[in-house]
């Protein structure tokens, strides 16, 4: 929750940049410019102000996104609990063929825990988990650098599983948690 002065400084700053990116396109209508703009309406919770933001920044400036215009994005989805776009923003990224990060997917799965959407949870997870499964199944595969586990996104589920306090709830997460432990993270 921001307190009205912090709301007014967001909206001040919002504005600012619009208006840079407006007065002097060719040269503010920049990728950091287009960052900050996101993130100030992301954390103002506006989403369709972000949303037309990014559309702008690609289709009138052809400034392209990088992984932090992603997550301010998927910040805003998270803060208004709308999984459905966080969901698209994700699936856009696959279709083209670029890898959402960790940080990407832990958003998704803490804006399903933030709408009590556990069960799209656990199969992010279980999808997650079984890609992981396919790269790690060649142990001679260099190209496996990073750990194999989305840490921040298990711990999510941990968090939900426990929370429910049910036996099978508290089943799965052992057994989440011992296989964990077992050494699946490189």
């Amino acid at each position: 929750q921001h307190t009205n002065r912090t709301r007014h400084l967001l909206q001040v700053n919002t504005d600012s940049i619009i208006l840079k990116i407006h007065s002097n396109p060719e040269k503010c209508a920049t990728l950091s410019n287009y960052n900050l703009l996101i993130s100030a309406q992301a954390e103002q919770g506006d989403l369709s102000a972000a949303l037309r933001s990014f559309q702008r920044m690609r289709e009138i400036h052809d400034v392209i996104p990088n992984e932090l215009t992603f997550i301010s994005i998927l910040k805003a989805c998270n803060r208004l609990k709308d999984s459905s776009t966080a969901l698209y923003i994700i699936n856009s990224l696959e279709r083209a063929d670029i890898k959402p990060s960790d940080t990407m997917y832990t958003l998704l799965g803490q804006t399903h825990v933030a709408n009590g959407e556990m069960k799209e949870l656990y199969a992010l997870h279980q999808e997650l988990c079984e890609d992981v499964e396919a790269e790690a199944k060649d142990e001679f595969n260099l190209s496996v650098t990073q750990p194999l586990w989305n840490v921040s996104l298990t711990t999510t589920v941990l968090s939900s599983l426990l929370r429910e306090r049910t036996g099978s709830s508290l089943r799965k997460a052992w057994e989440l948690f011992d296989e964990f432990r077992m050494g699946h993270g490189r």
